[in-house]
Parts: structure tokens; sequence; C-alpha cells
């Protein structure tokens, strides 16, 4: 049959690919596997089987529960710290004034450094004898003396967040960007014109048409935080007394510096199986977007109270305002005016008079939408 034939024909030009991805990652996974229940070192005899005792004593380590906290805590304060600042970024980038586009170009840098050129060039940052943050801070008056911020236990994994983010927040402010792109001029504009605050178009009308977006964001953005170990391997390689010792750190020296690659590999796939958790929970929450029977996304705009009802619109024919019910945005005349002004389809349409004190406010307001 010819969709027996097609599909026969598209697993056989998939083949190659599929022999590489075995080769490549399949075998590994499966030696691993066999490792992790031997006692087998990385140099010399093979091991014998030891069944489940290296999971157990990962499990039951206070290593392993230490570097598990240390690996929590970088990933929720940096993923946190970097959502909030791409977002901000993005919003920042997407008002209109003179050299914006220099300044989005000037933000990639930062996201497309080596990992180890951006370790390297914190490190010297926060070097304990030349280092720009402490010539910076004494020079304030902030700091009495030179400080190692990475030598003290207490400010290495704050300083290694801050150098995390200031890596991988221009990549959520980049797809931010993209989702305010594609937000509706005259939603926003009408809103605009109703009198919303900034706070309250935000919330109620571009942050839903982000959602989705900064979710995909927070779910690469926090398996990579979760597996971080370069940046902090070359900045601290886990010190000082183990306080920046996340699990991928812990991995490394179980099987490469102490070389016992039975546990090693029990371990990495602890690891693992967590970052997997973490990758089937996001993507059930991935799998429910809100979408209108079109396919666009839904804004949340029943939240917006710019009106006490819907009825006053019929009062004020001539008020551009949001007729909010059953939590769908209602057409009504003064809206598709409003959208009709923004678009330069009706240069007719006004406001009613307001009042003296906010005259000015208003015509201030109608001006830069008729731009």
């Amino acid at each position: 049959m010819p969709g027996t034939w097609i599909t026969t024909r598209a697993w056989l030009l998939m083949l190659p690919l599929l022999v590489v991805m075995v080769a490549v990652i399949g075998w590994p996974l499966v030696d691993t596997v066999r490792l992790s229940f031997t006692d087998a070192k990385l140099v010399g005899t093979a091991g014998g089987f030891v069944g489940l005792d290296n999971y157990a004593k990962m499990l039951g380590g206070s290593n392993f529960q230490r570097a598990l906290i240390t690996t929590t805590w970088f990933a929720v304060v940096s993923v946190a710290a970097e959502m909030v600042l791409g977002v901000l970024a993005a919003l920042l980038l997407n008002q209109q004034f003179r050299g914006r586009t220099a300044l989005r170009a000037l933000m990639i840098l930062p996201w497309a450094l080596p990992t180890v050129v951006n370790a390297t060039l914190w490190r010297l940052i926060y070097n304990p004898e030349y280092g720009a943050l402490n010539a910076a801070l004494t020079q304030l008056g902030l700091l009495d003396s030179y400080r190692s911020w990475l030598g003290e236990p207490g400010s290495a994994l704050i300083a290694l967040i801050v150098a995390d983010c200031w890596k991988n927040f221009p990549l959520v402010a980049l797809i931010a960007l993209a989702a305010l792109q594609a937000v509706p001029r005259d939603i926003t504009a009408a809103a605009l014109v109703d009198g919303a605050g900034p706070f309250n178009r935000f919330r109620y009308v571009i942050m839903p048409y982000l959602a989705g977006p900064l979710l995909v964001a927070l779910v690469l953005r926090t398996i990579e935080a979760f597996k971080v170990f370069d940046i902090i391997w070359v900045m601290t390689r886990g010190g000082p007394a183990n306080s920046t010792r996340t699990l991928s750190i812990l991995v490394y020296q179980e099987a490469f510096s102490f070389q016992r690659a039975g546990s090693g590999a029990s371990l990495a796939l602890i690891v693992t199986l967590l970052v997997t958790i973490l990758a089937v929970a996001y993507a059930a929450l991935l799998r429910a977007p809100r979408e209108h029977h079109d396919g666009t996304p839904e804004p949340a705009l029943h939240g917006l109270r710019l009106c006490k009802r819907a009825a006053a619109c019929d009062r004020h024919p001539g008020a551009a305002c949001l007729a909010l019910r059953h939590e769908h945005l209602v057409g009504c005349r003064p809206f598709r005016q409003a959208s009709q002004l923004v678009a330069g389809r009706d240069r007719s349409f006004a406001l009613p008079r307001p009042a003296v004190d906010d005259r000015k406010h208003r015509r201030r307001r109608l001006r830069r939408l008729s731009a």
C-alpha cells in the first residue's frame, strides 16, 4: 500500500541517524548502567558485581545530600534571576529609542561567549589582589580592604550565580523579545487609551503572550542550571571547602579524581534521573497551552477591569474601553474604533472631552497613538 511504503521509506531514510545515535548515545548509556552495579576502578580491575550498594552509598552519603542542596540552590536562584532580568531587558529593547539595534547586538555578546572564557573573565573580576570588583567597591567606600570573593564559603556561590546570570540572561531576553513582537499593537494601544497603567497592561495584556515562550526558556535554563559543571569548575573547582560542589562536580570527582568508576556511574545515573523528572514535569506543563479556535494564544484579558461594568460602553459610546464578558474580549464599538484609530483607518474618532486637569495628558496620549 502507498502509506506503508511511505512509512518504510521514511524509516530507511532515518536509519543512518538511528545507527549513529545508538552508537554514540545508546551503547555508552548501557555500559554506564552496567558499571553502576560493579565496584570497577577507572584504571585496572574490571570489578565485581555489587548490586545496589553503589546507589545506597551515594544516596545515603552526606556528600550527595550537600551537593544536591547546593545544586538546587544554584538552579533556583540563578534561573529566577535570569527570568526576571531577561523579561526586563526584553521590555526595554521592545521600546522605540535611538540605538536600539546596537543595544540588542551588544546584549547577545555575553551569551555568545564560550563558558570557559566567561568564567575566566569573572575570575579575574573577583581576583582578591587586582580584581575590578574590589577596586570599584573600595573606591566607592563600600569596602575597607580587598576580599577574596571566590575564597570565602559565604560569598563563593553567590559570585558564581552572578557570573552565570550575566552569561545566560540574554537567552531569556531574546525569547521574551520575540514573544513581545507578536503582541497585537491595537490591544495594548486600546488599553493605554482607556487608562490601564503599565502594571495592568503587562499583567493582563502582555503576560499571556509571554507565558508560553517563557515556560520554554524556564525548561531550558532549569535543566542546564541543574547539571552545571564548566563555569563552576573553571572558577572554584567546587571549593572553598566544597561550598560550591554541585552534583556534576561530585560525579567528576568520584569517577575521575578518585577513579571509582562504579560509584561514579551510579551517581551519574541518579543525576540523569533527576534531570529527566524535571524535563517530564515541564513537558506536562507545555502540553496544555490556552489557545483560541484559530490557534492564536488567548490573552487573559478577563482580569483587566477598566470599566465598572460592560454597560458603561453604552453610556459613553465615545470612550475606548474593553468590554469583558465570559473571560473573552468583546469587540464593542468603542474598542473597534480605538483599534481603527491605532491602525490609521479612522482618524475621525476622538475621546470625550476629559476634565481640565487631565486634558493635556490625554492629548499627549492620543498624539502618540496617531503618530
